[in-house]
């Protein structure tokens, strides 16, 4: 089985020669208007700025005591800790037959 997978990868990740298309391809790309030039600012200031109104107006008190009740149920919880197993014992599992 190992063999046929190890074919079809070789096929699947051959490079394709290319398609004698009469330079369509290059028209096509030289008429494409140019991409706008993107500020990096305008992808990091929004989320600067809501970080920072959640932290002015969130109740830090409040909320780190819910979080820590919840870590601390979560991290004392049969049922979560089981399915935690379960999930690992199913990737060593399929990581025997794979191997």
């Amino acid at each position: 089985m190992k063999g046929n997978g190890d074919k079809l990868d070789a096929l699947l990740f051959a490079p394709l020669p290319p398609v004698a298309d009469g330079g369509f391809s290059d028209r096509v790309v030289a008429r494409l208007p140019a991409m706008p030039e993107r500020a990096a600012w305008r992808e990091w200031v929004p989320v600067v700025v809501t970080a920072l109104l959640l932290v002015a107006f969130l109740p830090v008190a409040q909320l780190s005591h819910s979080i820590e009740s919840l870590s601390y149920g979560l991290g004392s919880s049969l049922p979560l800790a089981m399915a935690a197993l379960a999930i690992a014992l199913t990737g060593a599992f399929a990581r025997t037959l794979a191997d």
